[in-house]
């Protein structure tokens, strides 16, 4: 069971962890500080207990669909957020618009914590009705919290060591798979439901990843690795890192044909 609460709250706190090492990472870079984390989240906990107090009553909407469509709202809400963070990072002065990215950062971190928190609560609270072990669960969760906020912590530091290209890339990139997972989720969360029709698996990769091993539980959480995703999946997933990407792609090359100009214009 200590295993068990381990991973399970390390999957919930590792995609937050690597998210918020990338915006503390270009949050540092713009000299924006950190006050916009810290109040995100006390925002994304107070939001979490009011979710989770209200639980019941959030289940019963939309013909008790309620709770998979506003977890999903929550991805998608997160997808574009990190999407438009992307796209200031890329073509956008790091000393401009500096309010609106404050804003957009620490909304982030509010609509995230608010599901991972709201699911742990849920969880401790369970444990707390079936009278469980508090031991296990107190020190499989400070476990999976430390593995999660350690790793967290490493993404950050390396990220820092690279050079100024090299840590936009390496920022946009990881931004861009967060998004793309977290839009997977949120399908996932409204088929369960019916909301969206599932259909056959395009394929079948549990041959390489497992989804049920500790590897693939934890490449679901934060990049939304799917060994048998459907078309729709797919589909949304590959269009997200898509439009993240190409405009990467457009941002370096444009990069590299300045450069170039102004190599051969001092010769």
């Amino acid at each position: 069971m200590l295993l068990d609460i381990t991973i399970l709250v390390l999957r919930e706190t590792l995609e937050a962890s690597v998210l918020f090492a990338v915006l503390l990472s270009i949050a540092a870079q713009a000299k924006l500080g950190a006050k916009w984390l810290f109040a995100g989240i006390v925002g994304g906990a107070l939001m979490a207990a009011a979710y989770s107090t209200h639980f019941s009553a959030v289940s019963q909407w939309f013909e008790y669909a309620g709770q998979e469509v506003l977890n999903s709202t929550l991805q998608f809400a997160i997808c574009i957020s990190l999407l438009i963070i992307s796209f200031w990072r890329l073509f956008m002065n790091l000393n401009t618009s500096q309010t609106f990215i404050l804003r957009m950062m620490f909304l982030v971190v509010v609509l995230a914590l608010t599901r991972e928190l709201t699911e742990l609560v849920i969880f401790y609270s369970g444990i707390i009705q079936a009278q469980g072990s508090w031991t296990n669960a107190v020190t499989g969760g400070f476990a999976g919290l430390t593995i999660g906020a350690s790793i967290g912590v490493l993404v950050f530091a390396t990220i820092d060591r690279l050079s100024l290209t090299f840590q936009m890339i390496v920022q946009v990139v990881l931004l861009a798979l967060v998004a793309a997972g977290t839009v997977v989720q949120g399908i996932q969360l409204l088929m369960q439901v019916d909301w969206v029709s599932a259909t056959s698996p395009v394929w079948d990769t549990n041959h390489l990843l497992a989804e049920v091993s500790i590897t693939g539980q934890m490449f679901y959480a934060v990049f939304g690795y799917e060994a048998t995703p459907t078309l729709l999946e797919v589909v949304f997933y590959w269009s997200t890192i898509t439009i993240a990407f190409t405009a990467l792609f457009v941002r370096v090359g444009r990069s590299q044909l300045t450069h170039l100009k102004e190599r051969y214009a001092n010769q």
